[in-house]
């Protein structure tokens, strides 16, 4: 279960349904029923993999497979060619994904200390302060981190979290908008806190990165206010299969949300390659 999970929260759901349903159509050259079943079993993993793309990329590979299915009927020249222009189509999408999971890198060398905003996943609840993942990242950073999350904290808080940043050049990690999500935040008051928030962190010294939130199918819209406004204010973001993989991977929790010993040590480890 934790891996089904896994793939429906860190967007690799899309990846693995775009490679299904291109395997499927050279599956179905031999066997037209179950490549067919493949292929339309890939679309629907890309459909609830909440990846944010835009809308108009999830209907063209909709319509692209029933154009797929339509033409298997037909000559031999349009068979191929529908075939060919579906894959094609796959290729970009994936392309596309993989485009949009570039890594943020930043060199932490001019910078005094890493300060974290967020919630209950970093605040460490139900662990020890040390064994919060910003501590162990201090550790491995050899610098230090200051963690000013709390438990609950939604985007909104966050803004108060931000109040106590140092007037120094500081690099500000954003781990906030879970409990927006869990809580039923609508769509339009989630991209107006965050937008307030990322106004009150955004400084000319200040370097800051927001974990990228897992989705749930039919979230798409949260995903694509929380790129489109971290654009808009230099915000990078770190991939969403890294907060996914904390939370879901086996061993990383102690009651499905919060994060275990283990799983406080792997996410440290997973943000230190990004700085």
């Amino acid at each position: 279960m934790s891996v089904v999970l896994y793939l429906l929260l860190s967007g690799d759901m899309l990846p693995l349904g775009l490679t299904l349903a291109a395997i499927g159509v050279v599956v179905a050259r031999w066997r037209a029923l179950i490549g067919s079943l493949i292929v339309w079993g890939g679309l629907v993993g890309v459909l609830v993999s909440a990846v944010p793309l835009h809308p108009s990329v999830y209907l063209a590979l909709l319509v692209a497979g029933v154009a797929w299915r339509r033409g298997r009927h037909a000559g031999a020249r349009l068979r191929r060619g529908t075939a060919a222009a579906f894959v094609a189509l796959l290729a970009a999408v994936l392309t596309l994904h993989l485009l949009g999971q570039s890594r943020a890198e930043i060199a932490p060398s001019r910078f005094k200390t890493v300060v974290v905003l967020g919630d209950s996943i970093s605040a460490g609840l139900g662990a020890s302060l040390e064994g919060a993942w910003p501590q162990l990242l201090a550790t491995r950073l050899q610098m230090p981190v200051s963690n000013l999350a709390h438990a609950g904290a939604r985007l909104a808080d966050g803004i108060a979290q931000a109040r106590a940043i140092p007037e120094a050049p500081v690099i500000v990690l954003l781990e906030l908008g879970g409990n927006d999500l869990l809580g039923g935040t609508d769509r339009a008051r989630f991209g107006s806190d965050l937008r307030s928030l990322l106004a009150a962190v955004a400084a000319r010294d200040r370097t800051v990165l927001m974990f990228e939130l897992p989705l749930f199918p039919l979230q798409n819209s949260y995903g694509r206010a929380q790129r489109q406004i971290c654009r808009e204010y230099g915000v990078q973001l770190v991939p969403r299969f890294v907060l996914a993989g904390a939370v879901t991977l086996e061993g990383h929790t102690t009651d499905g949300l919060h994060l275990s010993p283990a799983g406080n040590a792997w996410l440290a480890a997973e943000v230190a390659k990004y700085l």
